[in-house]
This record gives C-alpha cells, sequence and structure tokens, in this order.
C-alpha cells in the first residue's frame, strides 16, 4: 500500500487501490494515512480462518477502511453481502455518503441493474441511463463478476464519469477466473470453466452458479470438478459443509472431488452421481472418459494446498490427446473392462514373462482383505475360535454368534470373501480405526503402492469413493508375499463382480485386474 501511495506524487487524476485484510488489520491500518475519498467493500466471506476466528472479526477488520475516509469521503457496500447492515452501521461512524448495491433490482439499494440475461460465455446488464436502459455487454458468466461490475459503474456514477460501453466490452478477466476454455479432442469437443485462480468459499459458491447458467447451451455430460477450500483452518469442515444444499441443487450429472476436506460433503450430497477420489490421477482419469461431445465442466479449487490445479493445468493437454469410444456408458463398469489387465511371472525367478494392458491397469474395488490377510501372516497369529459381531452386513450365512476359526477365516480371504467375514478378520486384528489407518498407510509407505487401494474397510465398491490399484501394486506385493499368498489355496482373489488377484500355476503365476472369467485366466499359465 505504501509502494503505492508514493506514485501518487505524480498527482494523477485517479488512483485504484486494492487493499487486502492484512493492510488493515489489528497491528496498523493503512487506510489511516491512504485517506481514500470513496471506499469500497465488495464482500464478506469465509476464508482466512488460519489467520482470523469468525466471520465477524472478518467483517469488523475489513469496516476499518472506512476509518480512513477524507471528510467529504463515500463508502459504497455490496448490499447483499453478509454483515451488510454491519457495515454501513460502521461506515456512519465516519461519513454520512454511503451508497449500496445489489443485483437484484427488487431490494431496496441505491444501484441495480434492470435486468440481468446469462448467454453463452457472457452476461448482458440493462442500466437505467438518461437516454434509456443502456445494454452493457460482460465477457464473463461470473455472477460475482456482475456484482462487482455494478461497484464500478456505481463508482464512476458518484465521480460524474461516464461508462464506456466499448471498454465494458473489451474488458477480460484474468485466465484463471471463470475462463470457458474450449477443447478439441481426437473424437469430440468438449468445454472446460478453469476457476482455479483461487477459493473462498463465496467465490466456490458463485462458480457452481455460473457453471449453472451455462450448462443450458451444451447437450453433452454437465460436470463440476472440485479440490478444497484452503485457509479455512479449524472451520474447513464447517465452511466446506455449506457446499452440500449448492451441490445438490446444481445442474451437475457428475461431481468429483478431491481432498480430505470434501470427502465428508460427498457423503452428504444426495441424488447426484458424486464421487470422492484419493488422488489427482485417479480423478483426472474419470474425467477424461466422463467428458464426452459438447460437455461442460467446471473447475474449481484454491491456487494452493491442493493438487486440484495441477489438474486443471495438465487437462487440456490430456484431452487433446484423447479418443472416446462412441458407446462409452457407466463410469465404473468401463474403468472396470478398459482396466482387464494381467502379468505372467516365472515362479523360479519372478521375471515377467508376459503382460496385457499394464498402462490401464485399475480396478473399482479396493484391497482391503489382502492387506489384513498379509497382517495376520506377518504377525504369526496362533489359531482360535471367534464369534462373529454384529456387522451391518450380516445375513443367513454370516450372522451374530456364529463360531468361526481364525484359519478359516483367513481362508475365505483368499476367495472373494463376504464384507462381515473382512468385519470380524479387521477387529481380530486392530485395536481400533486408528491402527488400522496406521497400519495401511505404513504399508501403502513400504511398498510404495496407490494411496487408493483400501478407501473402505472391506474394498467393496462404493458409488461415492472411488477405490483402485493396479496390476503393479499387486505384484510389488506377490514379490514379498509370493509364498504366503498360496498358504490355503492356490488363488487369492479380490473382488465380487469384477476379479482380481493372483492365481500359481506349476511353473507360473498369473497376476491381473478386473476380470469377470477366472477359467479364462488359468487357461494362460500351465498347472
Amino acid at each position: 500500500i505504501y509502494a503505492n501511495m508514493l506514485k501518487l506524487i505524480k498527482n494523477p487524476d485517479y488512483a485504484v487501490i486494492e487493499t487486502s485484510l492484512n493492510a488493515i488489520n489489528n497491528k496498523e491500518n493503512t487506510a489511516i494515512y491512504l485517506r481514500p475519498d470513496i471506499a469500497i467493500v465488495t464482500g464478506i466471506g469465509a476464508a482466512h480462518f488460519s489467520t482470523f476466528q469468525s466471520l465477524e472479526q472478518i467483517a469488523e477488520i475489513k469496516s476499518r477502511i472506512f476509518k480512513g475516509l477524507n471528510h467529504n469521503g463515500v463508502a459504497i457496500i455490496n448490499g447483499e453481502t453478509m454483515f451488510a447492515d454491519y457495515l454501513k452501521d460502521k461506515a456512519l461512524e465516519y461519513t454520512q455518503n454511503i451508497l449500496t448495491y445489489h443485483k437484484d433490482n427488487t431490494v431496496d439499494s441505491d444501484f441495480s441493474p434492470k435486468f440481468i440475461q446469462y448467454h453463452k460465455g457472457y452476461i448482458e446488464i440493462g442500466l437505467d441511463e438518461i437516454q434509456g436502459i443502456e445494454k452493457y455487454k460482460l465477457n464473463t458468466i461470473s455472477e460475482g463478476m456482475v456484482s462487482n461490475a455494478l461497484a464500478a459503474f456505481l463508482t464512476l456514477k458518484k465521480l460524474h464519469r461516464p461508462i464506456n460501453n466499448d471498454y465494458v466490452e473489451s474488458f477480460k478477466p484474468f485466465s484463471k477466473i471463470l475462463a470457458m476454455k474450449p477443447i478439441k479432442t481426437l473424437s469430440h469437443n468438449v468445454t472446460l470453466i478453469d476457476d482455479t485462480h483461487n477459493a473462498s468459499l463465496p467465490a466456490m459458491i458463485n462458480a457452481i452458479h455460473a457453471f449453472n447458467s451455462q450448462t443450458q447451451f451444451f447437450t453433452g455430460h454437465k460436470i463440476i470438478a472440485l479440490g478444497k477450500i484452503n485457509d479455512l483452518g479449524h472451520k474447513s469442515t464447517e465452511v466446506h459443509a455449506e457446499l452440500v444444499d449448492v451441490l445438490n441443487h446444481s445442474n451437475a450429472d457428475y461431481i468429483l472431488c478431491l481432498d480430505n476436506d470434501l470427502r465428508p460433503v460427498v457423503n452428504k450430497v444426495r441424488n447426484k452421481h458424486i464421487i470422492w477420489y484419493p488422488n489427482k490421477n485417479l480423478l483426472m482419469n474419470d474425467l477424461i472418459h466422463i467428458c464426452n461431445d459438447d460437455s461442460l465442466t467446471l473447475l474449481k479449487s484454491s491456487s494452493g494446498g491442493t493438487e486440484f490445479p495441477e489438474i486443471a493445468k495438465a487437462l487440456p493437454q490430456r484431452l487433446t490427446q484423447f479418443k472416446l469410444a462412441d458407446d462409452f456408458g457407466d463410469i465404473f463398469e468401463e474403468m472396470s473392462q478398459l482396466g482387464q489387465s494381467y502379468m505372467i511371472i516365472d515362479n523360479k525367478t519372478n521375471d515377467i514373462i508376459t503382460s496385457h494392458n499394464v498402462e490401464q491397469s485399475q480396478t473399482i474395488e479396493g484391497m482391503g482383505p489382502l492387506l489384513y490377510y498379509l497382517k495376520a501372516i506377518d504377525d504369526k497369529l496362533d489359531n482360535k475360535t471367534l464369534t462373529m459381531q454384529e456387522w451391518v452386513t450380516n445375513n443367513d450365512k454370516y450372522y451374530t454368534g456364529k463360531q468361526i476359526d481364525l484359519f478359516t477365516l483367513l481362508e475365505s480371504m483368499t476367495l472373494s470373501p463376504h464384507p462381515s467375514e473382512t468385519y470380524e478378520l479387521v477387529d481380530c486384528l486392530f485395536q481400533n480405526f486408528a491402527n488400522r489407518k496406521r497400519y495401511t498407510e505404513a504399508l501403502i509407505a513400504k511398498f510404495d503402492l496407490s494411496n487408493s487401494i483400501a478407501i473402505n474397510l472391506t474394498g467393496r465398491f462404493r458409488v461415492k469413493e472411488r477405490q483402485c490399484y493396479s496390476v503393479l501394486d499387486l505384484f510389488k506385493l506377490y514379490k514379498v508375499y509370493k509364498y504366503d499368498l498360496f498358504k490355503f489355496n492356490n488363488m487369492f482373489i479380490l473382488g465380487l463382480n469384477y476379479k482380481s488377484g493372483f492365481i500359481r500355476g506349476s511353473e507360473q503365476t498369473i497376476i491381473f485386474t478386473s476380470y469377470t472369467d477366472i477359467e479364462q485366466l488359468k487357461s494362460k499359465i500351465k498347472f
């Protein structure tokens, strides 16, 4: 602020200076020395909670800008922001000249448009001028940018300066502020809305509303892909929860979410095809396939504290090199079929004899039962009788009070176990959830496995939790546990609908992912 104030020695006609919270905080209020003729507050929103404790505190600090007003100064306030009345009361302590603006012309304010019209890629607003209603075209799809434009227009009117229509139409936001990017793939056309420059709760909601205004112009999938709002500190869960209702009422066909902060949001959203992803690569892999012809995708996140902006950076290039199958259907079914892969290994040398589709290898289920089996093997547990507890998945075969010995339970782990069996083994092996989580994370780190291999306890397919492992993940474990895997039989099978795992022959072992026909795989090796 002070560096910009020094430039005022050039005596310009106008100086426009944006101040941050840090410039008017508890330590020093630079607005006192800046002495603005007009002080504008565009909004109060949920952000900076790693530094500030509440929205009330943020509103109080932002109101300090009015303390620097000249004696004839003007306060301009967004009439639809949170704490608008509080801001007006604070401004009254320093000036009687207070103006408000609002996008809705049915609400009492000093300045509002006659209409707002949404078009493909731009917005038109109508203002009441001396010569009648004048249309102004804004090259943006952002309601927030409309609100900011109103603040600018009201400022010009207070300064008795005309609004130049050509200047308004030539305005362009920064490249990552709801920028619409048409992309031509090898087979079709898609459109991305990149808004990964930064994020607060209001900015996130504004981006989703902008997306909603554009979906009517596209015939393909409507997709929202989100990373977290950064810098929320202890308020992260509370603030992200505000997105639930917004996403429920969005026009999205698919919603893809990254980062742990958004996982509770995914679990609470209803009647939407919404998926949480443990890493950016898996999300981008699915997103590329969901982006069908004439699709629209919103990419929104903070610029820091999340890997999501890396998706926005890499996605356009990945899309230009991609060709989508004409008959692509359900994302999970398609990924299972695309993920069919195998490696045939020499039993003696561990050499890879042949392989198929290793680069695309993937699953839609986790390998939880395998990990817990290995834990029991490593712990060298003695056999004992267990009494099955009451699990949510219990049925007539697996019921509360059923007696089962540990070794029989371990054998079940090798042949697509029932979820209740997996729950029972986990209860036997771990004292609590935290211990199980630590073990899983340690195993992933030790063998350099993907962090998507065990998202839920049983490994079962879940629409809202994207799990995945590859044939290479299985191979890494095979090289260490090649004999332990086959203590009970010559197969170790994971998955219910699509099967993955190991089949051992006399000379070769086949490691595979996402097949439905086990016999087909057996025919590929010698027994």
